[in-house]
């Protein structure tokens, strides 16, 4: 009987510590994960460390680690992408680092590691999907342009992404806004290269040790990704919106140039994906689709993690819910009206996550999210 009672003593002990692991978000937790980082890379010539704890290394542009894949074409100083130095404005989109300095002319800001983080081995979710495959077993709200079976190519688009800083319900969760285009073709052979390219902005601890909102794109630099501009490092954190005050924008534009898919950001273009990396887009996308996602830690689709600003779409909406609008794009298309007959709206359940397309003056918001089971 005594040794049946420690035995329950110790399950629920065991229990306690383990659920309070999973839903404590301590700043303890915080700073213990991002006091260990990686080395600088290879080239590096100024290092800045923003208000936030983010570490920043300036690279040289001709030794960045995109350049260690056998498959890179080596850069060229004429290339018409590089950068030719500063930028002529500051940033209209502010990273922290900004605050505490610039990166010299000639290298590119790559955002340090964690340490964990750069021994991990990524997992890219879309590595062998055709096409943009919406996961019903996790929250998903998107809209969407074309289809599998779409006839017609994308060569260009852009659109504004509402920054937010979602609360996540455990520090295995992720919370993000992004744009994804997609060819309705699979790489020759697995591993050979990405069907699709996503840039957004996401709350994720598990990549970056914190829960702020932060750029990123997919493939990374470690796939494919090229930078060529010292204005913005890609995985630094994003100033989010205001619930009903100032709002934080995103603008994010792609167009397909000599085979290369260019990146630009505030309407600077940051890098390009080689025809390596995204060969099946060499000729142009399928679909396009805009919208926020929720991976939730075991739960699914009964996740508390919050999407966008925590809030559902309705009302005035504007500093209330959050948002993408200036969703544009260009292709082999005879009309608008063509365009438009493409678009299909997706929440995957509905009653914790909403959308609503609404026209104010000359530009359609596509607003979404919602707070999860409630």
């Amino acid at each position: 009987m005594a040794r049946s009672k420690h035995i329950i003593f110790v399950v629920l002990l065991a229990s306690l510590v383990l659920s309070s692991a999973a839903n404590t978000r301590t700043k303890d937790a915080q700073s213990a994960t991002r006091s260990i980082y990686s080395n600088p890379p290879e080239g590096t010539r100024k290092t800045i460390k923003g208000e936030d704890g983010d570490i920043v290394d300036c690279v040289d542009i001709h030794k960045q680690p995109s350049l260690l894949n056998p498959n890179a074409k080596p850069l060229k100083r004429n290339n018409k992408l590089l950068s030719k130095g500063y930028d002529p404005l500051p940033p209209t989109l502010v990273q922290s680092w900004h605050k505490s300095g610039k990166c010299p002319v000639g290298t590119i800001p790559l955002r340090r590691q964690l340490a964990e983080a750069a021994n991990r081995v990524t997992e890219h979710k879309y590595g062998s999907l055709r096409g943009i495959q919406i996961d019903y077993s996790q929250p998903n709200v998107v809209t969407r342009f074309g289809d599998d079976n779409s006839s017609y190519k994308i060569y260009a688009l852009e659109g504004v992404l509402n920054i937010w800083e979602p609360k996540l319900e455990n520090p295995g969760d992720m919370s993000k806004s992004s744009i994804i285009f997609a060819s309705n073709q699979l790489p020759p052979f697995y591993g050979t290269g990405y069907p699709q390219i996503e840039v957004g902005w996401k709350v994720s601890p598990a990549d970056y040790g914190d829960y702020k909102p932060r750029l990123f794109i997919d493939p990374t630099p470690d796939d494919g990704f090229m930078q060529t501009s010292s204005r913005y490092a890609i995985g630094c954190a994003l100033q989010p919106s205001t619930y009903n005050g100032n709002q934080s924008e995103l603008h994010i534009s792609l167009h397909l140039d000599d085979d290369n898919w260019r990146l630009a950001v505030e309407g600077f273009t940051i890098g390009y994906w080689e025809l390596y990396a995204v060969s099946v887009l060499s000729e142009g996308a399928d679909m396009v689709q805009y919208g926020g996602a929720v991976s939730s830690f075991g739960r699914g689709l009964n996740t508390l993690t919050e999407m966008g600003s925590g809030h559902f779409p309705g009302g005035s909406n504007i500093g209330l819910a959050s948002y993408i609008r200036g969703m544009r794009f260009n292709g082999s298309f005879p009309n608008t009206s063509e365009k438009t007959a493409l678009q299909t709206s997706v929440s995957t359940i509905p009653s914790r996550f909403k959308f609503l397309l609404r026209k104010i003056g000359p530009d359609t918001y596509f607003f979404f999210g919602g707070p999860g089971s409630n």
